[in-house]
């Protein structure tokens, strides 16, 4: 299971930062949220710290407990002005941490709804993507039906593995989310065409399927291969104890392959890369 800071690292993370005024974590986070701003904010680590941090976190990005945990360093970290002489404060621990404490202390930010503006939306979909749709559409004043053709919402979260993310984080963002407006999750449905919900009198419709069919490489004996989906969905069930495995593949689902295949049982896990 995945572990979060501790206050006493939390505090010795916050102490390297230099409040820089130009903010370069901030440019650099897609989501244009300030980590210095969040980290000044925990200074003192009292429960009003906490709330206020996470309100600057999760104003940004409904999902920052999320985002937190599984964030690559090669965004906000890379911005930041430390990585230069010693090393980058660890910002998406430390916004994993200081959100997950809020939740602890319950002191998460609740933010007023919109005043409605009469329109309704559907999406289909309830990934990052979706829901992520929804929160800005709430915030603008539509009422959202999310359309979801499995029984829980998170998308490819769930296939992420527990030792990186924590699946409690994401079932908290997700009532975070719930929280900001009318939002409506319809679970177990299959929406073939946008048509249909237009005709159900939605305004507009917003497609956040994902990409749930796997890249293959064009290699002979390809089928004899697990594509990655398969494996993260089923490895209890795929007998790789005392074996040696094979991942095709170094990104960051190529690794959670390998960890996953190790933590099942796998005597050793090559993973072959065509980059250097």
């Amino acid at each position: 299971m995945a572990k979060f800071l501790t206050e006493a690292q939390m505090k010795a993370e916050c102490s390297r930062c230099e409040y820089c005024e130009d903010k370069p974590c901030q440019e650099a986070c897609p989501v244009h949220c300030s980590p210095m701003d969040f980290i000044k904010a925990i200074k003192l680590q009292n429960p009003s710290d906490y709330k206020r941090s996470a309100s600057i976190i999760m104003s940004h990005n409904p999902l920052g407990g999320l985002c937190g945990a599984v964030c690559p360093d090669n965004l906000c970290m890379k911005g930041c002005v430390r990585e230069s002489f010693d090393c980058a404060i660890n910002i998406p621990d430390l916004q994993a941490a200081i959100v997950q404490k809020a939740k602890d202390l319950g002191v998460m930010p609740g933010f007023l709804n919109a005043n409605p503006n009469g329109k309704k939306v559907a999406i289909i979909g309830a990934g990052p993507a979706g829901l992520g749709a929804a929160s800005v559409l709430v915030q603008k004043g539509y009422e959202v039906e999310i359309f979801e053709r499995d029984e829980k919402a998170g998308g490819m979260c769930h296939l992420i593995p527990d030792h990186r993310l924590d699946k409690a984080v994401l079932r908290t963002d997700i009532d975070f989310i719930l929280s900001l407006g009318r939002i409506k999750i319809n679970y177990n449905q299959k929406i073939e065409s946008p048509d249909e919900l237009l005709k159900k009198n939605f305004n507009a419709v917003i497609v956040a399927v994902g990409l749930d069919q796997p890249i293959y490489s064009d290699i002979p004996g390809k089928d004899q291969a697990y594509d990655w989906m398969d494996f993260l969905k089923n490895s209890k069930d795929i007998s790789i104890k005392d074996k040696r495995v094979a991942v095709i593949g170094g990104g960051a689902i190529g690794v959670d392959v390998a960890v996953t295949a190790k933590n099942e049982g796998a005597t050793l896990v090559d993973i072959i890369y065509r980059r250097n």
